[in-house]
C-alpha cells in the first residue's frame, strides 16, 4: 500500500471555505447560542448534575481514559470487564464511534515514526 504525502492530506486553498466569512452562518451560530441560554429557563438543578455526572462518565471514563489512554495507546492494563465498562461508556458519548471523535486524534507524522502523537507522561503533566 503507497504512503500519502503530508502535502496530499491538506487541503488547498482552493478547497477550503473556511476563512471566508459567511453572514449566513454567523446568524446560524447566534441563533444556536441564543438557544442554548434559553436551556436556563427550561432546566432543573437535578437535570443540570445529572448531564454534569453523565459527562464525567462517558467522557472522561469512556473518552479520554478508556477509548483514548487504553484502547489506543495501551498505556495501562486493567480487567476485562474494566475495559468492557470504559469502552461501554465511551460508546454512549455523542459523536464518538461515528462521528469527529474517532477522528480527532488523527496525526499523519505518527505513523511515518512510529511514535505516539501524545505519550502517557504527558497524562502527568511532564
Amino acid at each position: 500500500m503507497a504512503h500519502a504525502s503530508i502535502a496530499t492530506l491538506t487541503p488547498t486553498p482552493e478547497d477550503s471555505y473556511r476563512d471566508v466569512f459567511s453572514a449566513t452562518r454567523v446568524a446560524f451560530f447566534i441563533a444556536l447560542h441564543l438557544g442554548v441560554l434559553a436551556v436556563f429557563w427550561q432546566t432543573t438543578w437535578g437535570a443540570i448534575g445529572i448531564a454534569a455526572l453523565l459527562h464525567l462518565i462517558c467522557g472522561g471514563f469512556g473518552i479520554c481514559v478508556g477509548y483514548h489512554r487504553l484502547l489506543t495507546h495501551r498505556s495501562f492494563k486493567t480487567p476485562k470487564f474494566m475495559e468492557y465498562a470504559m469502552a461501554t461508556a465511551g460508546s454512549l458519548y455523542p459523536d464518538t464511534v461515528f462521528g469527529t471523535g474517532r477522528i480527532a486524534h488523527v496525526n499523519p507524522l505518527s505513523a511515518e515514526t512510529m511514535t505516539a502523537p501524545c505519550p502517557p507522561q504527558s497524562l502527568l503533566g511532564t
